[in-house]
């Protein structure tokens, strides 16, 4: 991660007015060999350029355009306020204000897009299942975040914590999530094949509180 932070701020110098580390690797939640390094780099002017090249590139936005997007990704950069590390520069995301609808807006966009890609999913192949479960178990965490926030509940770091967290709200049996989660951890994912039916209802569930 090192040299990816050096690149960037030798690359962007006085360009830069935030860097942030999201995802897993801010909350020591990463699974080693399959977590990303995930940056999120606010920059007084931008301009496109080929000469930067990484492994893990951020998402830039300028000022400007952060402010004006907060009602498109309330999600996002919830998360990366609540859960985000700041690596250099300002803490800028301090500043804004997420707004209730807005998020509610967007669950609701996330989970029925989820929902409908895991139903067509399972009419799929065997093979492709396992994968997809891994990346939407591990999608929705800043999305249940969200939902967490909205009922005013705490909200945990820690990816199993939240899905705890949800369980309880939601009447759900946590014992699958935990399964879920040491498969992951186990460099299982293969064998994630064999739960995909219960995510399915558990993914039906949550979606349809927000139909």
């Amino acid at each position: 991660m090192e040299n990816e932070v050096k690149q960037i701020l030798d690359f962007y110098k006085n360009n830069i007015i935030s860097l942030y580390l999201y995802g897993s690797y801010a909350v020591n939640d990463q699974i080693e060999g399959i977590s990303d390094y995930n940056f999120f780099l606010v920059l007084k002017n931008y301009h496109f350029s080929k000469e930067l090249s990484l492994k893990f590139p951020p998402f830039i936005f300028t000022r400007d355009e952060l402010f004006s997007s907060i009602d498109t990704f309330p999600i996002e950069l919830l998360d990366i306020k609540e859960r985000g590390l700041l690596l250099f520069g300002e803490n800028i995301l301090s500043d804004i204000e997420i707004n209730e609808s807005d998020l509610r807006d967007q669950i609701e966009r996330e989970l029925k897009e989820k929902l409908l890609n895991f139903r067509r999913i399972l009419n799929t192949y065997d093979k492709h299942i396992p994968n997809f479960l891994f990346r939407t178990y591990k999608s929705l965490t800043p999305i249940l975040r969200a939902i967490l926030y909205l009922n005013k509940l705490d909200r945990p770091k820690k990816r199993i914590y939240i899905y705890y967290q949800i369980s309880k709200h939601f009447d759900l049996d946590y014992h699958l999530f935990l399964k879920i989660e040491e498969t992951i951890r186990n460099y299982s994912i293969e064998n994630l094949n064999e739960f995909a039916f219960q995510f399915y209802e558990f993914l039906e569930k949550i979606s349809k509180k927000y139909w």
